[in-house]
């Protein structure tokens, strides 16, 4: 018995990218409110040279790489 499942790969395909960017985009903010609260914090500790801050340029470069993310799969779905 044969299906045709073909011509429902694309809705699914783009059915699980757009779940998947769902996801992305809500970690993203996550992520944004745990970096706003990391620099409110130092801030009212007088700290105000966020670039020596170990744990706010980690915190950046896993929003850097969630914005590649999500960059990536945008074009994904552009190209489907």
């Amino acid at each position: 018995m044969s299906h045709d499942v073909g011509s429902q790969l694309p809705q699914a395909n783009g059915m699980f990218l757009s779940e998947r960017k769902k996801r992305l985009q809500a970690r993203l903010v996550r992520e944004r409110c745990k970096l706003e609260a990391m620099i409110t914090r130092r801030y009212e500790k007088g700290v105000f040279n966020l670039g020596s801050d170990i744990g706010i340029l980690k915190q950046s470069s896993q929003m850097d790489k969630l914005l590649l993310d999500l960059m990536l799969l945008e074009n994904q779905v552009k190209n489907c």
